[in-house]
């Protein structure tokens, strides 16, 4: 059992914390019942975290189990602006695929408590898409990652960052990954075309691939929804 206070990571949200901010009982879903959450830990290396919601009612039972997987990224939120609190985390579902634990991508995705449960709020995980000059500044940077690696192959996978052979330069996936998840695929591919350049070989074959894993990884893409 823990308390939750005030979320450096989210302002304006709950996460985790020794302090009485969020007191035990406080109802989450809005139908009046007070609620408690209970946050479980394996033990082992870098997971895994569960965070379960409850209900203290007459009927006490278990309304959400989250796999929270490393939890310092869950929070409470008001994103309704309703008093009744959503829940913000990262979607682990791509950790150590593309990248190290800690170049891992791992898009924001939110909860509503809508008919008796918990639901992926689409609408409140949208976002308008980054300026294109934006995308196009971040797109260069990685084109001359890509032209270095042409120019020295021998230095390709230090340059490219490819620590798995099949996704070179993990931050333009994690990019892109975010852009899916906020709602802005067609800027995901549109940044994909401007960043790896035609000359350079699989990029077909990487864009492929790519969507294979975001179709296949997460129950919480938004593209199954």
């Amino acid at each position: 059992m823990f308390t939750l206070q005030e979320s450096s990571i989210f302002p304006g949200s709950y996460g985790f914390g020794d302090h009485e901010k969020f007191p035990i009982g406080k109802n989450l879903t809005g139908n009046g019942r007070p609620n408690l959450v209970v946050r479980t830990y394996s033990g082992g290396a870098n997971c895994c975290t569960d965070v379960h919601v409850f209900e203290l009612a007459e009927n006490f039972h278990h309304v959400a189990r989250f796999d929270a997987r490393n939890a310092e990224g869950v929070s409470f939120e008001d994103l309704d602006h309703n008093g009744i609190l959503t829940v913000s985390m990262a979607d682990w579902h791509y950790l150590n695929v593309i990248g190290p634990m800690i170049a891992s991508p791992a898009p924001r995705i939110i909860f509503r408590y809508r008919d008796g449960h918990y639901q992926l709020a689409l609408d409140l995980m949208k976002k308008p898409a980054p300026p294109w000059e934006e995308l196009k500044m971040f797109a260069q940077e990685i084109r001359q990652l890509f032209d270095q690696a042409q120019k020295k192959p021998e230095e390709a996978d230090l340059i490219l960052t490819r620590w798995n052979p099949n996704y070179p330069v993990p931050q333009l996936w994690s990019k892109m990954l975010d852009l899916i998840y906020t709602g802005n695929e067609i800027e995901a591919m549109m940044l994909f075309n401007q960043a790896w350049p035609d000359t350079y070989p699989g990029k077909q074959k990487a864009l492929k691939r790519f969507n294979a894993l975001v179709d296949s990884s997460s129950p919480f893409n938004p593209r199954k929804q």
